[in-house]
């Protein structure tokens, strides 16, 4: 296992200086998700009975993206759905088997959209920018029947929650922000789970993988990782903004260096026991439910980390197997 945490100044004594103790944060817009696809997504859990009678969902986007999934609802039998997604750039709507309704302009142009759709007893409707889709029509259920059920998804649809009925639209999330999501007017505020969706920014990003704390973590893939610790030493190397980390062990000596200030500490061989059966190499964080007694915290990163390199050889972030939270894998906000 291993983990990253910093951007509390008592942490790190290695390397301190006026402006890292500040840990100045970027400013995120209000109300706002980063979708950065293609399996990120954000789910809320709202009462079927609530979906179920007369809903109304509106939520501001900005996109580049052509193909790609905004919103997502299942029913109970999988035989229906209610699925808000960009085809060739236009905004469709899709209602069980009825034919969808299309938005006639092009919205990837990373621009605002406000983008909002109803669906009643016999028809549903859709409103880009203040303009009206043709109205849909339902031809073989009313509203109130399409038996829709939670989770609520935006981003990609979850492989357990794909359905036959969903075979002709993507399903993998657009590379989007998304704000302001409502439902009959009223902000939902936190989803019950989030997955790859960090807070998004304005301006300049550059390379990195960007992790928001509050639980963010990612499982990396690293050839036979469950071997990466057997012997008597590994080298870590990584870069966290603004800082250049190194972690080295041979036998029962670990050497952390930042940038250029190394300390040594002689590590009690009880401590290294089982450190080899371990199985998952993690950034970030970890989960809460890891049983290992002997982590120094538990909270997660804050910040962005890139260039991750084991005993030598480059670790892409990209290639995560798994994320959990609010994590950027392909990008940071500038400094």
């Amino acid at each position: 296992m291993v983990c990253a945490f910093l951007c509390t100044p008592q942490r790190a004594k290695l390397g301190q200086d006026d402006n890292t103790s500040r840990c100045p944060l970027p400013s995120s817009i209000k109300h706002a998700h980063r979708l950065t696809g293609p399996n990120s997504y954000l789910s809320y859990n709202i009462p079927p009975q609530v979906l179920n009678h007369r809903p109304h969902f509106s939520l501001a986007f900005r996109t580049a993206s052509a193909n790609g999934p905004l919103l997502f609802i299942g029913s109970e039998h999988g035989h229906s759905h209610v699925a808000l997604y960009m085809s060739n750039g236009r905004l469709k709507l899709s209602i069980g088997d009825n034919q969808p309704t299309a938005h006639k302009s092009k919205c990837n142009d990373e621009k605002w959209h406000r983008v909002e759709f109803s669906i009643e007893m016999g028809t549903f409707h859709l409103v880009v920018d203040d303009l009206r889709a043709v109205d849909g029509v339902l031809l073989h259920a009313n509203g109130s029947s399409l038996g829709l059920k939670p989770p609520v998804y935006l981003g990609s649809v979850p492989q357990s929650a794909y359905t036959e009925s969903q075979r002709f639209f993507p399903r993998e999330s657009v590379e989007a922000c998304v704000r302001n999501f409502k439902m009959n007017n009223q902000r939902i505020e936190e989803p019950s789970a989030n997955h790859g969706a960090p807070p998004c920014f304005d301006g300049s990003t550059e390379e990195g993988a960007y992790f928001s704390g509050n639980g963010a973590y990612a499982i990396l893939d690293y050839p036979n990782s469950q071997y990466m610790f057997m012997g008597i030493g590994f080298h870590l190397d990584f870069e966290v903004r603004p800082r250049n980390l190194t972690v080295a062990r041979k036998s029962n000596r670990v050497q952390l260096t930042v940038d250029k200030k190394s300390e040594v500490i002689q590590v009690p061989n009880s401590s290294l026991s089982g450190v080899s059966s371990l199985q998952h190499l993690y950034a970030g964080g970890v989960p809460d439910t890891l049983e290992h007694n002997k982590l120094p915290l538990r909270s997660s990163f804050l910040g962005c980390m890139r260039n991750l390199q084991i005993n030598r050889k480059s670790v892409s972030f990209r290639g995560a197997s798994k994320v959990f939270g609010p994590v950027n894998l392909r990008e940071c906000p500038a400094s």
